[in-house]
């Protein structure tokens, strides 16, 4: 569920850091957790990330 909850602030319009903030978790910990997330869903790209994850969403 973690995993999922990182991938989502990547949506957001906030800086990484502010995202770990706001999670109580280091801005490391984001910028591990998005990129296997885009491994995973092989995205090419954080907008492309950002896309399948609002198509998603809207599912």
């Amino acid at each position: 569920m973690e995993k999922y909850l990182y991938a989502a602030t990547a949506v957001r319009r906030f800086p990484g850091w502010f995202n770990a903030y706001e999670l109580g978790v280091s801005w490391k910990t984001i910028e591990v957790h998005r990129a296997n997330a885009m491994r995973k869903m092989q995205a090419n790209s954080l907008s492309e990330l950002v896309g399948m994850v609002l198509h998603l969403r809207a599912a």
